[in-house]
């Protein structure tokens, strides 16, 4: 745990205790392309997700995420104020 990315080490567990929960109606699948569409990249041989603005010991750097949706919007309008 380098802080840096983190690992799903229990796919059910995840499903049954953090998925239901927090992500109702939620399926994996669909959890998976959620951390896609936030900038998340899988690292396969580590079975790792990470995100350069999501780190524990940076708190402040998730306020700088967005969606790849966001980015396009976003720089849509700063088009339009120019």
């Amino acid at each position: 745990p380098d802080g840096k990315s983190f690992k799903l080490i229990n796919e059910d567990l995840f499903r049954t205790e953090i998925l239901s929960v927090h992500f109702p109606g939620c399926k994996f699948a669909s959890f998976v392309r959620k951390l896609n569409r936030w900038g998340f990249k899988y690292d396969r041989e580590s079975q790792t997700y990470s995100n350069p603005s999501f780190l524990r010991e940076e708190p402040r750097l998730a306020q700088q995420m967005y969606t790849r949706e966001g980015k396009v919007r976003k720089m849509e309008i700063q088009k339009k104020q120019k």
